[in-house]
């Protein structure tokens, strides 16, 4: 096939377009009428015509110039030598734009070129003997959209520079280097951005004597040594960098080099995520998990300090060699596989022993399952109630991704249900109650979605057969079936052995004169009680129960103040208090979201009440937090502490309120029965 190679330039017509300007100047300022002057307006119109004739003069001269400050663009096809050629021809400012196809020639840059192709997937440029791209005592270039590929007998690496100062790769592939896809040596002020960088024999980038180099947003994949290597370098910075699956460790830092590592996603890399040998790192906001050995490893008097990371599924997690010394803090060091901490002796002839060391934890460590959003689709996005959101320094996230504001809650997804065991005698009435047939009554925005869940975690967590739980949302929770439900369903079905759940995310309502307390069914209304349900005939069906052990949770308050509650038009909030006469020595334990006159919040960030949120969150297990004995069971008593601690803080907190979730009876009067487990594990 030929070769094409276009000039062009766009500012041929400035030289002619300068004369008509200018006489078209003269021309207006009576530089050509016939009219007689005085001797004074003689001399005043031949100063103005030498002062317009040297400003155009000027200006003509510098529009011939032009295109010397713009630059050319030279637009080279598939061929052979064409880039090359190309190259030959530019001058500091022009762009060479590569059209889509292959190309075999090897590139020698220079000084001050843009080398543009249209995206990496459009150009390929090849050489079978040598480097593919070399640049040698060269500046200001930059290289964009383009794919440099190493073939034949694979060069040392496949981009190559020396001694350069200045230089830009965006949105490049690199490949095919026997030592490195692309290795910098001697230079300073190089980006390399949104790139590519796989299938290298060697390291994907190779970072020596240099200073001043960012590697940003690229990705180092599948090269048969480390993913990024650097050695005898200063003020590298590798932010935002997807680091997987090389066969060495994902970063190798080394020889009194001096690095930044921040927001880089680092896993599945055969020997560790990080090495830091004799060098000093920062290493902040990372997450690094599913590698060998060890997460981070610092050995041979390195020095570093290691924040706000997530670093989890690792043989080892942070490891720490002789000499070496580092500030931690704020990291998610969570579920190694051998030890999360750890500490190396003397090497031997056969290997470095490796000891666990916690001491290394700072206080401000974290151990928790960090809730990525999807970790088998490579989503390693926290969910916007990650308990690493808000859990890094001055209120920052940990890891390397911040919580997804378009995420659901992490209580959507329903735990796996593991060795629970399936309770038959087990029963479950949930009501969840969204929206009301009286259009005054206003809705609740996330009482059906609360309901929905817990009736899952009842099944999955619980362990109470899908036959056994009933579900009530919206119009489906009349008065008519709270009726049928609590009074005929329930004594239809339970025994003497059975357990019974309850729960309600809805509307309540105080009566002003009585201070009795509501329930607000799907046709009820607050000025009409017979259409409301008394929650003491709630307690009265309960207790005909031959069940020992009803659990009733209310997502609900009975002040009328607002959330969850609502009163009779005209009349006042009001403070009412949950005990009731029923409880007394009876059978029924509630737990309820508010007390007195708070009100119930609904918790906007994550989609669910604030009671509903955390009791889903205890009853999941929190990581541990609500199992405070460990025993693989949450309590009743564990619950409850659990939740009213995190209710009481985040409504304050976050909501600036007051809400602080009620037990009756309290702990103190329930004797063996706050023990009772709610999950088993």
């Amino acid at each position: 096939m030929s070769n094409q190679l276009f000039h062009t330039t766009d500012v041929s017509s400035f030289g002619s377009s300068s004369h008509h300007f200018l006489a078209g100047q003269l021309k207006s300022r009576g530089a050509y009428s016939t009219e007689p002057f005085s001797k004074e307006e003689s001399m005043r119109v031949r100063y103005k015509k030498k002062v317009w004739i040297s400003i155009s003069l000027i200006f003509f001269v510098l529009l011939q110039g032009m295109d010397r400050v713009w630059g050319e663009i030279f637009v080279v096809s598939p061929g052979e030598g064409g880039i090359q050629r190309a190259i030959g021809e530019a001058r500091p400012g022009d762009v060479i734009k590569v059209r889509p196809g292959r190309y075999r020639e090897s590139l020698m840059l220079k000084s001050g070129i843009t080398l543009e192709g249209g995206g990496r997937d459009q150009v390929e440029i090849t050489f079978q003997d040598g480097n593919t791209l070399w640049g040698k005592n060269i500046k200001d270039v930059k290289i964009i959209g383009v794919s440099l590929v190493a073939g034949g007998n694979r060069p040392f690496a496949a981009v190559k520079l020396e001694e350069a100062q200045g230089v830009t790769f965006t949105d490049c592939l690199i490949k095919g280097g026997a030592l490195s896809g692309i290795e910098v040596e001697d230079s300073n002020n190089v980006s390399i951005d949104k790139c590519v960088i796989s299938g290298n024999g060697g390291a994907g980038v190779l970072i020596v004597d240099s200073s001043n180099v960012h590697l940003t947003d690229n990705q180092t994949e599948g090269n048969e040594f480390q993913g990024i290597a650097i050695q005898r370098s200063i003020d590298i910075v590798a932010s935002g960098n997807v680091i997987l699956r090389n066969d060495a460790a994902g970063m190798f830092i080394a020889d009194n080099s001096e690095v930044v590592i921040k927001k880089n996603l680092i896993l599945h890399n055969r020997i560790s995520g990080i090495e830091i040998e004799n060098a000093e790192g920062e290493v902040t906001n990372n997450t690094i998990i599913e590698n060998k050995v060890a997460a981070i490893r610092l050995s041979d008097h390195s020095r570093g300090s290691i924040i706000q990371n997530i670093v989890a599924s690792n043989d080892f997690g942070i490891v720490l060699g002789l000499g070496s010394r580092a500030i931690f803090g704020y990291n998610n060091v969570y579920q190694n596989r051998t030890y999360n901490y750890a500490r190396t002796g003397p090497q031997t002839a056969k290997s470095f022993p490796v000891s666990e060391d916690r001491s290394l934890s700072s206080s401000t460590d974290i151990s928790v399952d960090p809730y990525f959003v999807d970790e088998r689709r490579g989503d390693y996005f926290l969910f916007v109630d990650s308990p690493l959101a808000g859990r890094g320094r001055n209120g920052g996230h940990i890891g390397a991704f911040p919580p997804r504001a378009d995420t659901q809650s992490i209580v959507d997804i329903i735990p796996e249900p593991g060795l629970v065991r399936e309770n038959k005698n087990a029963f479950a009435l949930v009501i969840g109650i969204s929206r009301y047939r009286e259009k005054a009554i206003p809705g609740i925005k996330f009482a059906s979605h609360d309901a929905k869940i817990m009736a899952k975690y009842l099944e999955k967590v619980r362990g109470i057969p899908r036959k056994n739980i009933k579900v009530l949302i919206d119009e489906e929770a009349t008065k008519g079936d709270f009726e049928a439900y609590f009074e005929e369903w329930l004594p239809r079905r339970v025994k003497k052995d059975s357990t019974v759940f309850v729960y309600y995310a809805g509307h309540g309502t105080p009566d002003p004169k009585t201070q009795e307390a509501f329930l607000v069914p799907y046709d009820g209304h607050p000025d009409f009680t017979r259409k409301l349900y008394p929650l003491k005939r709630v307690y009265a069906a309960l207790n005909t129960l031959s069940s020992k052990e009803i659990i009733v949770m209310l997502d609900s308050c009975f002040s009328g103040a607002g959330g969850r509650s609502i009163i009779q038009v005209g009349a006042r909030p009001m403070g009412i208090t949950l005990e009731d006469p029923l409880l007394a020595g009876g059978k029924v334990i509630v737990f309820a979201a508010a007390a007195g006159s708070q009100v119930s919040s609904d918790y906007e960030k994550v989609k669910h009440g604030l009671f509903t949120y955390f009791l889903l969150k205890g009853m999941g297990g929190e990581a541990g937090l609500s199992d405070t004995n460990r025993n693989g069971e949450v309590s009743l008593e564990e619950l409850s502490r659990y939740v009213a601690v995190q209710v009481s803080e985040v409504a304050i907190r976050d909501l600036n309120r007051e809400q602080t979730p009620v037990l009756r009876p309290a702990l103190e009067f329930l004797g063996d029965r706050s023990h009772f487990p709610l999950v088993h594990r």
